[in-house]
């Protein structure tokens, strides 16, 4: 036993250079720039591993190579790779971790420990291979504080080889990323012909509630993955893709993002990508800040001919001309508009009869998805995660009336009440009421504009013995300024004979 200690003391003393002559090690990288990762899922190291073509890995992963002195065996070395500096993006496992993505390197009497994919400071401890990978950080990685360009970063990452206690040597590589090229987000301010990029803003651009974006998109002369297209996360108003107007035409006179809709006034961030088909993306960030203004909706509500009491089946006073209008009564100024969307008016009526008294609400909606009241829609399409924040899967478009008991829309449809209770209704409940839709996503009000909620004839019925005294208490939803309200009273005489 004491020959066989020696004997090996011998050889890792011809093998192993001493601490003051140990050699620089080195430390290569696949590529030294990276785009930003899409920050999707998790890697897959063992795939990873497979591609040994290194050109071949994502541009967003980079592949680092340590080699030992030569004349050294392999299986002798001990690699200890270090964090990046700045500690930014993540090292993963440049192994084949085989179907539990795990690797034990250490079994105790309790526990197996040893390395994951993504590689903690506990398991990067333990992991002891001639490579590693690095993946670039996503979008995330860019200051909120955009008055200032940010031309991408760089990170260092180093490792040292050992065999026993004795140093081989140590080293590093410089690796960049967010520099091949260059995305650059702008906005077109409330009041202004021209977008801004809110360079020198630290305030942020002032914009609108929907205002209009735009990307200009410079791929350098480094070879860049297949481009599937632009996207741009508002910070505030949901996500959307960016029409390839707003690319070729430089001076934006006719580029739009789509609809972009702030729910609220203040400072947001919104993030530009540029998509590519490997993961990889661009990525550039703009502060802006939403406008607030003096809102002041107004609702009139006009009943004509204009009696104090109503008698069913009368001609000249059976039917009954219902007028509900919105008003934008704000003053004068362009960021003065009303927004109206999803729930557009109620009605609450409470009717006397005698020493009773009935109640019942109405509803009148503008065209929105299903679950998502606020978001408005034309097609399903505009309900999916994505172009909808909010939205939930399977969400659907309501374009048409249907019955309180079926949020996702009735199919039977309805004109009234009466549509949504049994039997017309099998479905439906005693209490059920016909939600109506008007054909319109959403409403836009410059001040002094009006529109028109209803405006419709109506038929009064009375069948009871006594007359109906009648209190109706519209109100108007809108998104952005607010409620108003208008009330009307009348009375309906009793007419059992005219039926509803």
């Amino acid at each position: 036993m004491g020959g066989r200690w020696i004997v090996v003391g011998v050889l890792i003393g011809v093998l192993v250079p001493s601490g003051a002559g140990a050699a620089r090690l080195g430390v290569t990288a696949s590529r030294s720039e990276l785009l930003y990762s899409s920050g999707a899922a998790n890697p897959n190291c063992s795939e990873l591993s497979k591609i040994t073509d290194d050109s071949a890995l994502p541009l967003y992963i980079v592949r680092l190579h340590a080699a030992a002195p030569p004349g050294i065996p392999a299986d002798q070395v001990r690699y200890e790779w270090s964090f990046p500096k700045p500690a930014l993006g993540v090292l993963a496992a440049d192994i084949d971790l085989g179907p539990d993505e795990e690797e034990p390197a250490i079994r105790s009497l309790c526990a197996d420990l040893g390395n994951g994919c993504v590689l903690t400071a506990e398991q990067l401890t333990v992991y002891n291979h001639p490579s590693i990978l690095w993946i670039a950080p996503g979008c995330n990685v860019l200051p909120d504080n955009t008055a200032r360009p940010f031309h991408g970063g760089r990170v260092r990452i180093g490792a040292r080889a050992s065999v026993g206690k004795r140093r081989l040597g140590k080293g590093a590589v410089t690796i960049g990323f967010g520099r091949l090229g260059s995305l650059v987000l702008f906005v077109k301010p409330a009041l202004a012909k021209h977008f801004d990029d809110g360079i020198g803003k630290p305030g942020g651009v002032g914009i609108t509630l929907d205002p209009d974006f735009a990307v200009r998109f410079d791929a350098g002369s480094a070879p860049l993955p297949a481009l599937e297209g632009f996207t741009l996360d508002s910070g505030g108003g949901g996500t959307v893709p960016l029409s390839s107007p707003c690319l070729l035409d430089t001076t934006f006179t006719a580029c739009e993002s789509g609809r972009v809709l702030y729910t609220s006034a203040g400072k947001r961030v919104g993030t530009a990508m540029a998509n590519f088909k490997d993961g990889s993306v661009f990525c550039d960030k703009l502060t802006v800040n939403v406008l607030t203004a003096p809102l002041k909706p107004t609702l009139d509500v006009s009943i004509s001919p204009k009696r104090r009491q109503y008698v069913p089946g009368d001609p000249t006073s059976g039917s009954v001309n219902l007028r509900v209008r919105l008003r934008n009564a704000s003053p004068p100024g362009p960021l003065n508009n009303i927004l109206v969307l999803g729930n557009a008016a109620t009605c609450d009526s409470e009717v006397r009869v005698g020493a009773s008294t009935i109640s019942k609400t109405t509803q009148i909606d503008l065209q929105h998805c299903s679950a998502t009241v606020h978001q408005g829609c034309d097609t399903d399409a505009d309900c999916t995660p994505g172009p909808c924040r909010d939205c939930q899967p399977n969400e659907v478009c309501i374009t048409s009336s249907y019955c309180s008991t079926f949020p996702g829309g009735s199919s039977i449809g309805c004109t009234s009440d009466r549509d949504c209770q049994p039997p017309r209704c099998m479905f439906c409940g005693p209490n059920d009421t016909c939600i109506h839709v008007l054909p319109l996503s959403s409403i836009f009000l410059a001040p002094g504009d009006t529109v028109d909620l209803v405006n419709s004839t109506i038929g009064v019925a009375n069948t009871l013995s006594t007359p109906a005294r009648v209190t109706d208490t519209w109100t108007g939803h809108t998104f952005n300024a607010g409620d108003a309200s208008d009330v009307v009273k009348y009375r309906i005489a009793p007419r059992p004979n005219v039926k509803p």
